[in-house]
């Protein structure tokens, strides 16, 4: 009997250590996904690890990505930590500062077999996830930013398609003779383009891919390298965001918020002619919800001053600093950027691979397979990356600080009027930098 409830106390105390259910290690997994193919996909790949790794059950939590952004913030700041966590490169560097991140390094530099898989990530990738010198993120994607067009309602209205080397002077007037009130009532029925400044957002004009790329072109920048000047002020940068603006206050090549509102996104409806999103996104989405466009095809950004700018963006996995099973969590990394996992990631059709010998592998599936891919796929989003000199391209990313999320407080207070069409971007920028850089002055010394 003394022997049967000293084991029956081992097992209490087994199955009451936290992150242990029934002897297995539970690792609990939160992401940004929504019900779909992308979530059936991960779910898949989640019981082929498990099957694999019999002392793991994992268990995925996820919220639409809009919501999983202020919900992981909520959690965090409530010490309620997952075990392992996707980042957005433009995300992760305010978490990596306040200690809520783990380091990943003495994970690389231990496991010498990872070091092959490793060794198929880019310098690029990688340094997207870097703060203070230390891998935080490792990418598990990448996308590139490029014009989309409507080739239906190009031919229709005899515009010539978006060319390399074409201006930000060709797309405006692209734009202006795209946009249409069909029945002259007075009301824009389609408009050139969709809002190049995303809803005014400056996670998105600022400190994302698509504006950052867009400020380059013009000749502008965003922040030094170190992290300690911000160029906002900058004319080449204000002439930047200005164009951004006035594409919708003042060409009205691009429709207000109220104006599309309901309708779901413009490009994908057939509302507007072009859209700047990533490769992640509308031929995607288009193929997935069975949009009535029929023909598309992308280009680069247009060519300023600066150039033509191709800008990548990535999510990638981390483990908290909270989390139970940090080691737990490792193994699924490895496994879920194994050329195995990412050659399964690739058949969802979505994302560009992590992975150098894979980098062509979702879009030439595509053409395999007869499911239909934009025009210039390859020179845009693989010849670019893989060899952008010869492409005649400059490569990089957007510059995102610790503290980012603060400063697109004040950069939203600023530029709100201006997004609005009711101030300049000249007086909006010169508000805004002194603010600005008394937060970068609390991360950077």
């Amino acid at each position: 009997m003394r022997r049967f409830l000293s084991g029956l106390v081992c097992l209490v105390l087994v199955l009451s250590i936290p992150g242990l259910v029934f002897g297995k290690t539970v690792l609990n997994w939160f992401a940004p996904m929504s019900p779909g193919p992308e979530l059936d996909l991960w779910q898949g790949l989640i019981k082929e690890f498990e099957k694999r790794n019999p002392d793991v059950e994992v268990k995925l939590s996820v919220e639409p990505w809009g919501d999983y952004w202020p919900k992981i913030a909520t959690m965090f700041a409530g010490g309620q930590h997952p075990d392992l966590v996707w980042m957005h490169y433009s995300r992760f560097k305010d978490y990596a500062a306040q200690g809520a991140l783990r380091p990943l390094d003495d994970y690389i530099r231990k496991d010498k077999a990872f070091a092959p898989d490793l060794a198929q990530i880019p310098t690029v990738l990688k340094k997207i996830f870097q703060h203070d010198g230390k891998q935080y993120v490792l990418p598990k994607d990448h996308g590139g930013i490029a014009v989309w067009y409507n080739m239906d309602m190009f031919d229709q209205a005899g515009v010539k398609y978006p060319w390399q080397g074409w201006t930000w002077k060709d797309f405006l007037t692209a734009a202006q003779k795209l946009t249409k009130d069909f029945n002259g009532d007075g009301v824009t029925d389609q408009w050139g383009t969709t809002d190049i400044m995303w809803g005014g957002d400056p996670a998105n004009w600022w400190h994302h891919e698509m504006g950052w790329a867009l400020i380059k072109s013009f000749g502008g920048d965003t922040y030094s390298d170190d992290y300690k000047s911000v160029f906002i002020d900058k004319p080449e940068t204000i002439e930047a965001i200005q164009f951004m603006a006035d594409c919708i206050n003042k060409y009205k090549v691009a429709p207000t918020a109220d104006q599309i509102a309901g309708l779901g996104p413009p490009f994908r409806i057939g509302k507007t002619a072009m859209s700047c999103f990533p490769h992640a996104a509308e031929g995607y989405w288009i193929r997935y919800e069975k949009r009535p466009i029929k023909r598309y095809g992308v280009e680069f950004l247009p060519k300023g001053k600066g150039g033509i700018w191709y800008a990548l963006g990535a999510t990638g996995f981390a483990i908290p600093t909270g989390s139970k099973c940090p080691d737990v969590a490792w193994r699924f990394i490895k496994y879920a950027l194994s050329k195995e996992v990412s050659e399964k990631v690739a058949e969802h059709y979505r994302w560009g691979s992590q992975r150098m010998d894979m980098w062509a592998k979702r879009f030439e599936l595509q053409v395999e397979r007869g499911i239909y891919i934009e025009e210039n796929w390859k020179r845009v989003w693989v010849d670019a990356v893989i060899n952008p000199t010869k492409v005649g391209v400059h490569l990089g990313y957007a510059r995102i600080p610790a503290g980012a999320a603060e400063i697109n407080t004040i950069l939203r207070t600023e530029f709100d009027p201006v997004y609005l069409g009711k101030r300049t971007a000249a007086d909006a920028a010169k508000a805004a930098k002194p603010k600005i850089l008394e937060v970068l002055k609390k991360f950077y010394k």
